[in-house]
């Protein structure tokens, strides 16, 4: 969860700031043999993020992290690198050494990136795929509901399916997934998926018109596919919301139209958080009366988080929240809230336990040829009305629901279903299935 006073970066101004700058350069088809250059330049990055964490992380004590022992080690390992992908990893591997969801290396883009042409998500304790693009190979290999046995010769695991996922999805660029699968008719397969790989950018001059313009509007489509959405059934209105990034009118208009009902189904799943005023502003819209969300844990003393009742404007009817494995940040504060505040009832799956306060730190290496990249440092721990932290820990739904490999193979959604029956209306799983059609990111298709 982002700081309101952080010097963190939204998803369009991170990427303004990579494209007025270089992507860094790699060969698609194979990893990037690392040079005296390459290596120089993480040795950089690894004693920067020594330094900067050092001077700003929330904990003064460091977590007991030996931070001089630790730094050593990495960075005699640079030395040994064969790619950029293994140079990334032990770069990375300085901060994830603290087990701090928030406190993290976001490397330098690449000239190229690839496309699995799937997303995979843990469910329970168990992985499966969700999603498959159509008109890649992962559609002629893959299928919703099918359980990951292996990943690239990993197991999927719950306890470590956030760093499984930051390494393949953010430290490394790799041309294929090897992919050990469970179909759910129990047939156990091997699939060897190719990735689609797009071309980026590399040392163009972003003040040319055209070329900022076009990175511009395929952001524009990504937001806009991001968006919130309410849909009515019966009197119950289901709001499903992506992100805790809304603007006042946004939230102002979300609110009135879901006021107008008995119930709300409030979506959370697979929502990763984000501002700290979104989320003060829609836990208001909820309650009748002021609530400290939460009390900062800092260097420095902080003051709790509160959120300010909308009194008469608020909604005061009946309120269900799901959540899954994917929720997490500012979402399992909110699910939390309701509990803790008796406003409601939590559906859905445990969430990610990944709820601490960051602020992300702009740095680059170079003069005339930049490499830009940043780092998400932890200014705070959250603690809750009951005196705990979720971090590491998660919400725990009041009723634990998850949906089956065959309801992910058929495109039902009995979760969503059970919540709009409990709150009063009738929907089947089939019809809760086809409420929010997903919709494939447009910055992935051009």
């Amino acid at each position: 969860m982002c700081n309101k006073c952080a010097t963190a970066m939204t998803v369009r101004n991170a990427a303004i700031f990579l494209l007025a700058l270089f992507a860094y350069a790699s060969t698609p088809g194979q990893q990037a043999t690392l040079d005296a250059l390459g290596k120089e330049n993480l040795h950089m990055m690894l004693d920067i993020e020594r330094r900067e964490v050092a001077k700003y992380y929330y904990d003064p004590a460091l977590r007991g992290v030996d931070v001089d022992g630790l730094y050593k080690a990495l960075d005699a390992q640079i030395d040994h690198a064969q790619t950029l992908n293994q140079g990334f990893i032990l770069v990375a591997a300085f901060m994830q050494a603290f087990k701090d969801s928030h406190l993290f290396f976001s490397p330098p883009m690449r000239s190229y990136r690839s496309d699995s042409g799937f997303h995979f998500q843990m469910i329970g304790e168990q992985c499966f795929i969700t999603r498959v693009r159509p008109k890649t190979e992962a559609a002629a290999k893959l299928n919703p509901g099918d359980e990951i046995l292996q990943y690239d010769g990993a197991k999927p695991e719950r306890r470590s399916f956030a760093n499984m996922d930051y390494e393949f999805n953010t430290l490394t660029t790799t041309q294929a997934s090897d992919l050990y699968l469970k179909s759910p008719d129990g047939k156990i397969r091997h699939e060897l998926v190719h990735h689609r790989i797009i071309k980026g950018y590399v040392n163009k001059d972003w003040t040319e018109d055209m070329e900022v313009q076009h990175e511009l509007r395929k952001e524009d489509r990504s937001d806009k596919e991001q968006r919130g959405r309410i849909e009515i059934v019966g009197d119950v209105a289901v709001w499903k919301q992506p992100h805790f990034e809304l603007n006042d009118t946004e939230l102002d208009l979300a609110v009135q139209k879901v006021r107008q009902h008995k119930a709300l189904v409030l979506d959370l799943r697979g929502n990763p958080g984000g501002s700290v005023e979104t989320l003060k502003a829609m836990v208001g819209a909820l309650m009748d009366h002021d609530v400290t969300i939460a009390t900062l844990r800092a260097r420095k003393p902080e003051k709790p988080i509160v959120a300010r009742s909308w009194k008469s404007a608020a909604f005061h009817g009946r309120v269900f929240v799901l959540v899954d494995s994917n929720s997490a940040s500012a979402a399992e504060l909110m699910a939390r809230v309701v509990q803790l505040e008796h406003r409601g009832e939590v559906l859905g799956d445990l969430t990610s336990g990944a709820v601490m306060e960051s602020k992300s730190y702009p740095e680059h290496l170079g003069q005339d040829t930049i490499v830009p990249f940043y780092l998400s440092i932890t200014c705070a721990d959250l603690i809750m009305a009951d005196g705990k932290s979720l971090e590491g820990h998660g919400v725990v739904p009041d009723e634990r629901m998850l949906p089956t490999p065959s309801d992910l193979a058929n495109g039902f959604d009995p979760v969503l279903a059970n919540a709009i029956n409990e709150a009063g209306a009738t929907v089947t799983p089939a019809q809760a299935g086809k409420l929010f059609p997903f919709k494939w990111s447009g910055i992935d298709l051009d």
